[in-house]
């Protein structure tokens, strides 16, 4: 819901300034005389530090990160879990809660053109469960015990014990995006 507000938003934000300047800007000419848009540019209230949903933190990232990525899972408007407009086609509790099968939507691209597969859910729930890498989010990803791709678009997630509550988890914060298998390569220190 935030984000279809935040983009609505931002269309509305460009058409208001794109009329301001009186159809005037960076554009480049097309066949008869019409415009098409190279740039737009909007304002945030805060400064994104870090473009990765696996490390971000801070406001400004988290509210661009939303109109980027999909979640694996999100809430909406009521509030509850919904697999609408998330990753995840359908997902379904076994063993005391302790196995977690997600089945996820097929046809997905990242933005640059590769496929969306269980193997990227891995990835990224592996990445953040690393010590090494020291993620903000680990703690919300639940007592993870194994991972098994059971096929390319369903991912079993088998934890220590019955842990009902990581779909909530992962739709408030660790998991509202994912990137491609090993995409995250070398971090740096610094922000921003």
């Amino acid at each position: 819901m935030l984000r279809r507000v935040v983009s609505i938003l931002i269309l509305s934000l460009g058409l208001i300034a794109f009329s301001f300047a009186g159809g005037q800007g960076e554009a480049s000419g097309t066949a008869e005389g019409q415009a098409e848009m190279t740039e737009l540019k909007v304002g945030i209230s805060t400064e994104p530090w870090d473009l990765d949903p696996a490390t971000a933190t801070d406001t400004g990232s988290y509210h661009l990160l939303k109109n980027i990525y999909d979640p694996i899972i999100e809430y909406n408007e009521e509030n509850q879990l919904t697999t609408e407009g998330s990753l995840t086609k359908e997902y379904e509790w076994k063993n005391e809660n302790k196995t977690l099968i997600l089945y996820l939507r097929e046809g997905v691209k990242f933005h640059d053109g590769s496929d969306f597969t269980a193997a990227d859910v891995k990835y990224n729930l592996e990445w953040q469960l690393n010590e090494d890498n020291d993620a903000p989010w680990k703690g919300q990803i639940g007592p993870v015990s194994e991972m098994n791709i059971l096929d390319e678009y369903t991912l079993e997630v088998t934890f220590e014990s019955p842990t009902p509550h990581a779909l909530a988890m992962w739709a408030g914060t660790s998991m509202f995006g994912v990137v491609p298998d090993g995409s995250h390569g070398k971090r740096t220190e610094e922000k921003g």
